[in-house]
């Protein structure tokens, strides 16, 4: 009986404790079950909470992705802001000053066919013109602001040649060029300045044909030789121009122009050429060393004038002329004979020259007979005394047409002096 109890009493015990356990079991299915009610309370709780308040759950993610697509457009509208700005600031500046860099090249090449128009005055004694941009307008850069246009500046300042020590081959030109008071040419260089915004300040320099660029250092830009070989060319611009704006054009008359030049020698000095200007040394001794001229044997300065030392005991071939800014024409100054000394009937010419060389036309021109006994006659008149006018040739001329003697030809110059020469006549 009390084993029976007993183990009795153990499987209740162990019945008790198995119905305990699952009990237990029970108790957790529970908690899980209320845990799920109270999310679906929670839900519900917050859906009738965005009811009451008027907000829909859907509506908030759509906010959400709206505010980022702003907050997007407003940082790409300040890189574009910041990109627009850098090139106001960097890249129109730029741009202009490479336009205001590729004009003043384009002025450059303007002077350079400048020097072709004034040898071309020279050569053949007939007009010219010559456009120069001095300024011009920017390029339109859509959307950005650029400013309306700049100007430049052409002004002449004074020119002079000098050319010591040479003799003229010819004895009638060697009268005028006797290595003593040989000709001082006079004429005008050109100075050019652009009125740069965004670009370099440069200058350009026109001198005795030869472009130079540079402001304080200087380049040559030209391929004109004032030294070729032999020959000696010096081409000049007379008169004053003070030009400022977009553009000018410069109208070149034959101030002298249309001779063949002289042949020179020295006189037992070296020849010099001296030379006024206002480029440095430096860049004459460059220029001339560049030339490469066998005959050049120093390039110095004095007060303001580069002087070209030349070889001895060569004969050089001397061209000068003038194209003039104003129209006027260089004065008579010599008279060269065209036709010799001979037996009448006979042509008695002479071509009436400046002090460049060149012919000069519409001048008077008196022959007189100062020995013997001739008869002139041009045509129209006879006598022992005839005033012919120089065609545009410069030329005058009358005939001998009998006896004989000697007959003078004569001009005045314009400071009342006279010069003349001298025909014999058989």
């Amino acid at each position: 009986m009390i084993t029976r109890s007993i183990v009795t009493g153990v499987g209740q015990s162990t019945s008790t404790a198995g119905q305990s356990t699952n009990s237990g079991g029970s108790g957790g299915d529970s908690r899980n079950r209320n845990s799920d009610r109270d999310r679906n309370r929670n839900r519900n709780r917050d859906r009738w909470r965005w009811r009451r308040d008027g907000i829909n759950r859907t509506s908030i993610s759509d906010d959400d992705r709206a505010l980022s697509s702003l907050a997007g457009f407003a940082i790409l509208l300040m890189v574009i802001t910041a990109a627009y700005s850098y090139f106001q600031v960097y890249g129109v500046p730029q741009t202009c000053a490479a336009y205001e860099i590729k004009h003043f090249s384009k002025v450059v090449d303007e002077l350079c066919d400048l020097t072709a128009k004034v040898e071309e005055v020279v050569r053949t004694g007939n007009g010219q013109s010559q456009a120069a941009e001095l300024g011009g307008s920017y390029p339109e850069i859509p959307f950005f602001s650029t400013p309306p246009g700049f100007a430049g500046s052409l002004t002449s300042y004074d020119a002079e040649v000098r050319i010591l020590n040479a003799i003229a081959i010819d004895s009638d030109v060697r009268e005028v060029w006797d290595g003593v008071n040989n000709p001082v040419w006079k004429g005008a260089s050109l100075l050019y300045e652009p009125v740069a915004i965004y670009g370099p300040s440069q200058q350009a320099r026109w001198e005795y044909g030869v472009v130079a660029v540079g402001k304080l250092n200087f380049s040559a830009v030209s391929s004109f030789k004032i030294i070729d070989g032999k020959e000696i060319r010096v081409p000049l611009l007379r008169g004053n121009i003070s030009e400022s704006g977009a553009s000018t054009t410069l109208s070149l008359s034959p101030y002298s122009g249309g001779g063949r030049g002289i042949a020179i020698t020295d006189n037992g000095n070296p020849i010099t050429i001296e030379l006024k200007t206002s480029l440095p040394l430096e860049f004459w001794k460059d220029y001339f060393n560049s030339l490469n001229s066998p005959y050049v044997t120093s390039v110095n300065e004095f007060s303001g004038y580069v002087v070209i030392t030349l070889s001895r005991g060569i004969t050089y071939y001397l061209v000068g002329g003038a194209a003039a800014l104003v129209p006027e024409k260089a004065p008579q100054h010599y008279l060269y004979r065209l036709t010799p000394n001979s037996t009448t009937p006979a042509t008695l010419a002479v071509e009436v020259r400046d002090d460049f060389n060149n012919p000069v036309p519409g001048i008077n021109v008196t022959f007189e007979v100062i020995g013997g006994s001739v008869t002139l006659t041009d045509g129209a008149n006879t006598g022992s005394a005839l005033t012919v006018r120089s065609n545009c040739g410069g030329i005058a001329a009358v005939i001998a047409s009998s006896g004989s003697g000697s007959v003078k030809a004569s001009i005045t110059r314009p400071d009342g002096s006279t010069f003349d020469v001298v025909f014999y006549v058989r």
